[in-house]
């Protein structure tokens, strides 16, 4: 059975497996994903000051995802879809909050966020966390993204 991609576009990365052969592109450096995309995606080298950019993935013409690693802790992944996209989950908790006056989806459990999503100029943008982060937190990261 072929599985869709919109679903697992948002998770890419850890999905690379399940995707029907050929749909997707592990990239090992930004321009190369960027051009399998056929758009850009502009991400800090480093998060939280101990993550650091491991690698990219795309699927043409639909999403763009940058991994980033620590030794520490679960990954983050922050992908660029074209057009709509699922928001990770699922979480019982789901909270819209403006920033920078963007409508932002906060998921997680309780006041704890474990995913961050909001559209701007026919894209969706979502960043997944391995780990429990706030809404404050978030919101200063999510300005650094484009």
């Amino acid at each position: 059975m072929k599985r869709s991609l919109l679903p697992a576009a948002a998770l890419l990365c850890l999905a690379l497996s399940v995707l029907p052969a050929g749909a997707s592109s592990a990239c090992s450096a930004q321009a190369e994903a960027e051009r399998t995309a056929g758009f850009s995606l502009c991400v800090p080298e480093t998060l939280f000051s101990r993550y650091e950019s491991r690698g990219f993935c795309a699927v043409p013409g639909r999403t763009i995802t940058a991994s980033y690693r620590s030794p520490a802790a679960a990954p983050i992944r922050i992908t660029k879809t074209l057009g709509p996209a699922a928001l990770p989950g699922p979480y019982p908790t789901v909270r819209t909050f403006p920033v920078d006056g963007t409508d932002t989806v906060f998921a997680g459990f309780g006041e704890s966020v474990y995913a961050v999503q909001w559209e701007k100029d026919g894209f969706t943008y979502t960043v997944h966390l391995g780990r429990p982060s706030d809404v404050q937190v978030m919101a200063r990261l999510i300005r650094r993204i484009r």
